[in-house]
């Protein structure tokens, strides 16, 4: 099996992804697997920002080396006449001319791991700011509507980001590619988009930071933060940063702790309010103790994101877990009782907040560790999966061709 992904190892979602598929790979059987991975702009410019050249340099570098591996891989014999199956990963960093040709010339089975919405959404979060749920507007292939809300692209000049999309359905129409998701609405989602009768195989998601089984603790009774409430994830909208800016306004008296640097008041509207704190980190850099030591962890993500770890590592370290009610978002999976689930009112999600603090609301230990073991249990081991799918659906099809 071949494994190509846009971005490299790092911090990232997706590089937190390929740092453990690489980890693994290692204890496979030599030539089990082949992994490329391409450039990433992380790092980049934040080093230029800071007038670090000597960072950006490396960083630009580092770009420079991906972007050659993927060349290489773009007329690779081995990688387009050979019968193995190659899973492709974030297909809008690798771009629409490497994955038309890649994908046009193969003779053997294509796959794509789906990471984001961006099978059906250029802006790969389908989230609309102005709004207070996920965009499911072009689901289906009618893609007016990004041209009347003018969608920005993302990555921010994937220019060919419609053409892909629209590629990447006519490719799963005829077979080319097939499709592996992480969860069971993913699953559902890529079905409405694609048709039901598209193969569609679940195969979970995994990173390098999350922790050992074994090494995950009963929830801590005593909570010592400075914050009442910590906000996980990304300071992005889809990611619930406004939504969660605009909760804390109607729950004064509550501490909330953003790990990002403070917004511009102009792109918000309105001054945060003064129960907002913002203080620049990341997991390693103080935002895992903060959730540990929060009385309530917000995972509010308002796009139908699927497995985040931003979500798991909650549930992990944090002692109570509240996240907005998004019916096609992987938390709606989970089951009830383990987090607390806000409307996406914020007036009424302030009212539950408020009261779930004061009453010091937690989920059943037993509820919590029985999901843990359920979902160390389905997800642990990535690469292995994802090689028995493919290798599975290959001997399939074998077996058809020969019938």
């Amino acid at each position: 099996m071949i494994i190509i992904s846009g971005p490299m190892p790092g911090s990232t979602g997706v590089g937190r992804l390929m740092s453990h598929l690489m980890q693994e790979a290692k204890s496979m059987p030599e030539g089990a697997v082949r992994i490329i991975v391409g450039w990433s702009g992380v790092g980049a410019g934040k080093a230029l920002r800071q007038v670090k050249l000597l960072k950006f340099l490396a960083a630009v570098w580092k770009i420079f080396r991906g972007g050659i591996r993927l060349l290489d891989a773009m007329y690779d014999t081995t990688v387009l006449e050979t019968d193995e199956p190659l899973v492709l990963i974030h297909l809008q960093t690798l771009g629409y001319n490497w994955c038309k040709r890649v994908v046009e010339k193969r003779s053997g089975p294509t796959w794509v791991y789906l990471m984001d919405s961006s099978f059906f959404c250029i802006r790969s979060y389908n989230h609309i700011p102005e709004e207070r749920k996920a965009c499911l507007r072009c689901l289906g292939g009618d893609w007016r509507h990004s041209k009347e809300l003018n969608c920005p692209h993302f990555p921010f000049g994937n220019f060919r980001a419609m053409k892909l999309v629209g590629n990447l359905k006519r490719w799963v129409k005829k077979g080319r590619i097939k499709l592996l998701v992480q969860n069971r609405i993913q699953a559902e989602l890529a079905r409405r988009h694609f048709g039901e009768h598209v193969g569609v195989k679940i195969a979970g998601m995994w990173a390098a930071d999350w922790p050992e089984l074994e090494n995950v603790s009963p929830t801590r009774e005593d909570r010592d933060g400075e914050f009442d409430v910590v906000y996980h994830g990304a300071c992005d909208p889809a990611k619930g940063y406004i939504w969660a800016m605009d909760l804390a306004r109607h729950c004064l008296g509550i501490k909330f702790l953003f790990p990002c640097s403070k917004p511009d008041s102009r792109l918000l509207h309105d001054a945060p309010p003064p129960n907002c704190h913002f203080v620049f980190m990341n997991w390693e850099t103080g935002l895992a103790e903060a959730v540990q030591k929060a009385k309530l962890v917000l995972v509010p993500s308002l796009w139908s994101a699927p497995i985040e770890g931003a979500l798991l590592k909650s549930v992990i370290f944090g002692r109570s877990v509240a996240v907005a009610n998004e019916p096609t978002a992987f938390s709606s999976e989970l089951p009830e009782g383990l987090l607390l689930c806000l409307p996406l009112d914020v007036k009424q999600a302030a009212k539950i907040l408020r009261q779930s603090i004061e009453c010091e609301w937690k989920p059943d230990e037993k509820l919590r560790q029985d999901w843990l073991a359920q979902f160390y249990k389905t997800n642990r081991g990535l690469l292995g999966r994802l090689l028995s799918l493919c290798q599975e659906a290959s001997n399939l099809q074998s077996t058809r061709d020969i019938l």
